[in-house]
């Protein structure tokens, strides 16, 4: 599952939460890149987690997204299991259920060899745990709206995150 979370103040933070399966994997298929997924040309490895591989991608043929895409694929043996494939299913339907404009929204999903994914937009910027040391104010500030993005996120769509942590929080650039 991949999250944001904005708060309009003086002090604007554009905080992301993911939730990438950080597990290991045994046996992922390895994907030749580039490789076409769908209307999507995936380029780069971002992340391997117990249930799917991430890549940033871009629309073929010029779409109406024209930047930067992430594209959440499940791994293959793992598509073949009615569980698992379940559970990848029941999380593009919770991500529909975010409307709020400091998530972000999923894009697309779709299926592609019988092989699920999810789209979404990409996130220009980096881990709050890779964020140099912030003032306690700026600390305050990210903290505040991070826990403005999960009272949503439990209040509206009633479901806990479950993995939040420095490295699952991304902050934009801007």
């Amino acid at each position: 599952m991949k999250f944001s979370a904005s708060r309009n103040s003086d002090t604007c933070h554009r905080l992301h939460l993911r939730s990438i399966d950080n597990g290991a994997v045994s046996n992922p298929m390895t994907l030749k890149l580039p490789h076409t997924l769908g209307p999507y040309q995936l380029t780069e490895r971002i992340a391997v987690g117990g249930m799917a591989e991430i890549f940033l991608a871009q629309e073929m043929n010029g779409g109406e997204f024209g930047h930067s895409l992430v594209v959440k694929r499940m791994h293959e043996h793992l598509s073949k299991t009615q569980s698992t494939r379940a559970r990848f299913d029941n999380e593009a339907t919770l991500l529909e259920q975010i409307q709020h404009p400091a998530f972000v929204q999923l894009i697309d999903s779709g299926v592609d060899n019988d092989i699920p994914y999810l789209v979404f937009a990409h996130v220009d910027g980096q881990s709050l745990h890779e964020l140099p040391k912030r003032q306690p104010e700026q600390a305050i500030a990210i903290c505040a709206d991070l826990c403005d993005a999960l009272h949503h996120l439990h209040t509206t769509v009633r479901v806990a995150h479950c993995d939040v942590s420095p490295q699952n929080v991304m902050i934009t650039r801007n």
